[in-house]
């Protein structure tokens, strides 16, 4: 048994067609929420500042910056295949650590995070 080819777009093809869609054989299981919890989300502030991620090594994987840090990092708890690329994927199964810093505004969060991008070099950027 084939798909039929009627769809116009690729999208509506996978969608329409079984066989194309990659089948996933176990429940998707956020990496995130399993080492952090609900706890580690509610208990960021609501204000700017930047986060480095890291993995077991220590190594910054990751360097964010953000007007809402609860917000932005709570985010990372919903990826899951099909809403988000495998490159967003795989840094959420590679980070053990999540550090974050307040600032005082978005703007000196930008900087900030400018400063650590040099820094570190981190993989995911």
């Amino acid at each position: 048994m084939g798909c039929s080819m009627i769809a116009s777009t690729s999208e509506e093809r996978i969608r329409g067609c079984p066989e194309a869609r990659q089948l996933i054989l176990f429940p998707w299981r956020n990496p995130l929420t399993e080492r952090f919890g609900r706890e580690f989300s509610l208990g960021l502030p609501r204000l700017p500042g930047t986060y480095l991620m890291r993995d077991r090594e220590r190594r910054v994987v990751y360097v964010g910056q953000s007007k809402n840090l609860r917000h932005r990092l709570s985010s990372y708890r919903y990826v899951r295949p099909g809403t988000a690329s495998r490159r967003v994927l795989r840094l959420v199964a590679r980070v053990a650590s999540i550090e974050y810093q307040v600032c005082a505004d978005a703007i000196g969060a930008q900087l900030r995070e400018n400063v650590l991008l040099r820094q570190y070099r981190p993989l995911f950027n």
